[in-house]
């Protein structure tokens, strides 16, 4: 399904190399951006004050295991860039520390909170990583069994969502019809060996796969996913369908797909307050 999804077959080689040449070229670009803002802030004085996170919402596939794109349970799609800078950090009243335990995108939210000394909301996912800024064990995440990702949708076929967990040396996938996989990343960083069945790694991994499915249901899922859909598409009627996940609104006032180039729109409303019952 993947396969068929990315059009993986339709991508020579040598365009397989452009791609990758192009993606690279596209974070040093960033990367550069940064250096000029972090440099533009310096000099206004704004760092004194400001906490930076780096961090990324996904990966990219980039032709690794054959594959483009994201959506799926491997390390190059699901692994993301983490990097955390406080003042105390630049002055150097704070040494660097490298936090190996896996960690999620939920716990940025509690994060900040703590590093902006504002209380916490109630019932939040994640757990506050600021004591690991100080060089402090974080209970929430020391003891943590690992961290989930997941596909709820069918993208790739039917039977094909999936969960997956991931601790420190290994990560296990359920899916809602399909074999389940494991992989030790320690010894098989590619994810090439399939040991969710291996008896050798039998009582590493049933914590895991018992977690993974804690509380949860793929069949609920979907029908959750399925009601929610339905409900947002009558309470918020539009004339326009979107072709991707991703629009953005220019300052023109039109809407158009983010996932095309933007000075060659694909313009899905140029009156959103004709084409959406809601717009103020």
């Amino acid at each position: 399904g993947m396969v068929k999804g990315f059009r993986t077959e339709e991508i020579e080689p040598e365009e397989g190399k452009r791609a990758r040449a192009a993606y690279f070229a596209c974070v040093d670009f960033l990367d550069e951006m940064l250096g000029d803002f972090l440099a533009t802030m310096e000099h206004a004085g704004l760092l004194d004050n400001t906490v930076i996170i780096y961090v990324s919402d996904h990966g990219e596939m980039a032709g690794e295991h054959g594959l483009w794109w994201k959506n799926t349970w491997h390390e190059s799609s699901s692994r993301v860039p983490l990097i955390m800078s406080t003042p105390d950090h630049r002055s150097g009243k704070q040494a660097a520390t490298e936090v190996t335990q896996p960690t999620s995108l939920a716990d940025l939210f509690p994060t900040l909170c703590d590093l902006a000394g504002v209380p916490q909301p109630e019932g939040l996912d994640g757990t506050s990583l600021a004591p690991a800024l100080r060089g402090e064990s974080v209970p929430g995440v020391d003891n943590r069994v690992g961290v989930i990702t997941e596909g709820i949708t069918p993208r790739w076929g039917e039977g094909t969502e999936f969960r997956m967990i991931r601790s420190e040396r290994f990560k296990y996938i359920a899916f809602r019809d399909c074999d389940d996989l494991a992989f030790n990343l320690d010894n098989d960083p590619d994810e090439q060996v399939n040991i969710a069945a291996d008896p050798e790694f039998h009582e590493a991994l049933t914590p895991l796969k018992t977690a993974v499915m804690e509380g949860f249901s793929f069949d609920d899922a979907e029908t959750l996913r399925k009601e929610q859909n339905t409900d947002l598409k009558q309470r918020f009627p539009a004339k326009f369908k979107p072709v991707t996940p991703n629009q953005i609104l220019l300052g023109d006032g039109r809407l158009v797909e983010a996932d095309a180039p933007l000075y060659q729109p694909e313009v899905l409303s140029d009156d959103l307050s004709r084409d959406l019952e809601d717009w103020p």
